[in-house]
């Protein structure tokens, strides 16, 4: 009866997903329980990645307000995000309609720019003043965001609400006045609107795509009132998704804007999480540095250009100040304020199926239970194939930044592209530049860096005539 009971407790282990599993682990931990119940300062070690991700998540429902998430970098928070099962839901549209079960998350990211430019009134500051806007209007849930964006100065709430367009269902539908806004702000009216940046108007029916949404709205009048408001696809016309009301930043390069510290939009309730304490200080000091390089132009173009130390919010005294916070610690450390996580990170076998089938193997003999994600079905069905010798395997088609194992409770998690070799990490600059492949070397002048698709960055110099293989050929 005990060897009965021990294998149903093993089967169960296997089918249950690792999301369940991870969850059940975090609210077993101390950590989790202490918050909230005996401290509203938690410092954490052991947590990445995935499970990092849960945690979280799952603080954030326990928590009566907005939790704020501080990445050091741009491509952590992304990361975040991905672990956080919600990055296709941040690149779809402005406004969600979330279900019970479902957590309102908002991705805050950079305006793209140095420090010290000036506003242009390009997509990515659209983007980030509406997600300033949805955040005002935030009661609960998430807000991940990395330190530029944190620390650096934005458009002020004020501004946010003086040059914010509101359409809601039930209000009266004033085309020429809505009309009117959008053009000031820059829109174009056309006869149909399939591109960010238009708008048109067809009887009782208005469309608008706004710079910073992927896709467009249509309004319906019902009479003198807004009946209906729906996200569409530009392409098949098909509706996506009803919404109860609309916010367009309409603001354009004329604009004067505030601007103001995230002081402003901090409240008391508020929880915010600092992940990783060490990189966060080498990422301050950097920005602190490119505020002094920066300083002397901008004063020569500006003498009341803002100093240094007061362009950026304070970001040490915030740590110290804030009524509740998680702090994610970068250097494991002993303290009877720390709680650990009996976590480890992700493994790499690039390409090494001989060393990933010994451990599998190793796996299978001690009693682990091993998930690999994938991210579509048809990797899946190509690497149930090449490792069908280990049944014991489960199988989730998830997007994750990575693998980890919990040791206690003897569970692994490999993600593909760990086993095939890691994802090249893209740096991003700060600014991008559209650009096409060449239909002939006519189009281009001596001088021109190209890129090669094989080689890489390279100049043109000149076409020259060469003999090769008894046939002259231009070089």
């Amino acid at each position: 009866l005990h060897n009965l009971l021990a294998h149903d407790r093993v089967t169960a282990l296997m089918q249950t997903p690792i999301e369940t599993l991870v969850q059940s682990y975090i609210k077993t931990s101390s950590a989790y329980k202490a918050y909230g119940a005996s401290t509203h300062h938690l410092k954490v070690q052991g947590l990445e990645g995935y499970p990092l991700a849960q945690f979280l998540r799952m603080i954030a429902r326990k928590h009566n307000g907005r939790v704020w998430v501080v990445c050091p970098t741009e491509d952590s928070a992304k990361d975040l995000l991905k672990d956080s099962n919600l990055e296709k839901k941040n690149q779809t549209t402005m406004q969600t309609q979330l279900g019970m079960q479902e957590m309102q998350c908002i991705y805050l990211s950079g305006n793209g720019r140095k420090l010290y430019s000036p506003f242009v009134g390009d997509n990515v500051e659209y983007e980030q003043i509406n997600r300033l806007s949805q955040i005002r209007e935030m009661k609960r849930g998430m807000v991940i965001t990395h330190l530029r964006p944190f620390v650096a100065p934005l458009v002020d709430p004020q501004t946010l609400e003086d040059s914010s367009l509101r359409i809601r269902k039930g209000q009266k539908f004033d085309s020429t006045a809505i009309a009117e806004q959008l053009s000031k702000a820059g829109y174009i009216h056309t006869v149909s609107t399939t591109t960010v940046g238009e708008f048109s108007l067809r009887g009782e029916v208005l469309d608008i795509f706004p710079f910073e949404s992927e896709f467009p709205y249509r309004i319906y009048a019902d009479w003198d009132t807004i009946g209906k408001i729906s996200i569409f696809d530009p392409i098949s016309q098909e509706t996506k998704q009803h919404v109860d009301q609309l916010v367009i930043s309409v603001v354009d390069a004329s604009t004067k804007l505030g601007t103001s510290s995230m002081d402003a939009y901090l409240r008391d309730d508020d929880l915010l999480c600092f992940i990783g304490d060490k990189r966060l200080d080498t990422s301050f000091h950097s920005l602190q540095l490119e505020a002094k390089s920066l300083y002397r132009q901008a004063f020569l173009e500006d003498r009341d250009a803002t100093k240094p130390d007061q362009l950026l919010l304070d970001f040490p005294r915030l740590q110290e100040s804030c009524p509740h916070s998680i702090t994610v610690l970068d250097i494991s450390r002993k303290g009877d304020d720390v709680f650990h996580f009996d976590l480890e990170g992700p493994r790499s076998y690039f390409g090494n199926f001989t060393l990933l089938k010994e451990d599998l193997r190793s796996f299978e003999k001690q009693g682990w239970k091993v998930t690999i994600l994938t991210e579509n079905h048809l990797q899946k069905q190509r690497m149930e194939q090449m490792l069908q010798e280990f049944t014991f395997l489960n199988w989730e088609m998830e997007v994750s930044s990575g693998g980890f194992s919990i040791p206690s409770l003897k569970i692994i998690v490999i993600c593909e592209h760990e086993i095939f070799g890691r994802r090249r990490q893209v740096v991003k600059t700060l600014q991008h530049t559209q650009s096409t492949p060449l239909d002939s070397f006519v189009d281009l002048n001596e001088g021109d860096y190209v890129v090669h698709v094989n080689y890489g960055v390279g100049q043109f110099i000149k076409i020259d005539r060469v003999s090769s293989f008894d046939r002259e050929r231009d070089f």
